[in-house]
Order: structure tokens, then sequence, then C-alpha cells
């Protein structure tokens, strides 16, 4: 079956394959999100900010590298 659907992609293999990476990705973010948010009412926010924001920058240099 996965030859059937690859023969189908033509020229667009690399977006198709880009396609679910990203989406993962994106769960990966809007999972991440509600820690951040508990963390910032737990925590306070100066604290929860600098936990926090290291986790987030990695995430987010690691989708600008994908891209």
């Amino acid at each position: 079956m996965l030859k059937k659907l690859l023969a189908n992609v033509g020229e667009y293999k690399k977006q198709s394959l880009q396609t679910p990476l990203f989406t993962m990705g994106e769960v990966l973010m809007d999972v991440i999100m509600p820690l951040i948010m508990a963390g910032l009412i737990d925590h306070g926010i100066e604290k929860a900010i600098r936990i926090r924001s290291c986790v987030m920058a990695d995430c987010c240099f690691c989708a600008r590298c994908l891209h």
C-alpha cells in the first residue's frame, strides 16, 4: 500500500514527509502549553518563566531547524 501511495505523490515527496513531522511538532506544542500555564499559576511568573523558557526555546529552535 505504501508503494502505491508514494507512486502517486510524485514531486511532492518532501512535503508529504514533512507534513506528519510538523503535525507531531504542533501536537507537542499543544501538550506543552498547559504545562507552562500551570507553572505560571503554581510558581509565579518569574520562576516559571526561567524554567519553561528554556524548554520552549529548545522546542522552537528544533521546529525552525526542521523547516
